[in-house]
């Protein structure tokens, strides 16, 4: 299977070449000014791309599909796999989206039902070959422009008990790139807000399971 991943494209995804593959799948962030237009705009933008899949997760900018805004939900279509803490299995291969960054309490989604910290990320399950999150876990590909590692540690410690063949995030603008370890490939998808930049498609990817 070829996946083709992105994240963070904050409006910028007409920008994009994006290339072939046999899932699309957006790691959240895709807003601007979050309003009902541009997400039908970017929906329709998506819907439209050749991928036999979609899949799709919110970002912690995208309030609007936080708490399952029902008017912006519909705008959705049944060709986009929306993910919200919830799984998927695409030609068997078992998915699962969560768009939580809990280190950003002010933004979306960065509550959880159960506040215990180490039961935060229990939801994700035992058998999930493809993890897609928002935010990177705790020490792969984290470091923001500050030097700063901001991956969640709770994520981290559950995806070394899960291992996915695949885990796909972005959040961290300036670490686009992967990793492997332990039998996971890390991917940071993030393209960033960086409208002058003319090797924006070159962020763009791609992943052979």
């Amino acid at each position: 299977m070829r996946i083709v991943a992105m994240s963070d494209t904050h409006l910028l995804h007409h920008k994009l070449v994006v290339p072939d593959g046999d899932v699309l799948v957006h790691c959240g962030d895709f807003s601007g000014k979050n309003d009902v237009e541009e997400y039908a705009a970017f929906f329709a933008w998506m819907s439209a791309l050749p991928h036999e899949h979609k899949v799709l997760i919110a970002g912690n900018h995208e309030s609007l599909l936080d708490d399952f805004n029902r008017t912006v939900r519909k705008l959705i279509p049944d060709s986009i796999t929306y993910l919200q803490d919830s799984g998927a299995t695409i030609e068997g291969l078992k998915f699962w989206g969560s768009p939580r960054t809990p280190s950003f309490p002010w933004m979306a989604f960065a509550h959880f039902a159960d506040e215990v910290p180490e039961a935060r990320w229990s939801m994700i399950p035992s058998d999930v070959d493809v993890l897609v999150t928002h935010g990177p876990p705790y020490g792969i590909l984290d470091r923001n422009y500050a030097g700063r590692r901001i991956g969640d540690p709770d994520l981290m410690q559950r995806v070394k008990q899960v291992r996915p063949r695949l885990h796909l995030f972005g959040h961290v603008h300036d670490q686009n790139g992967r990793m492997q370890r332990s039998g996971t490939t890390f991917v940071n998808a993030a393209i960033g807000d960086d409208d002058e930049d003319p090797n924006l498609s070159d962020r763009v990817q791609v992943i052979v399971l």
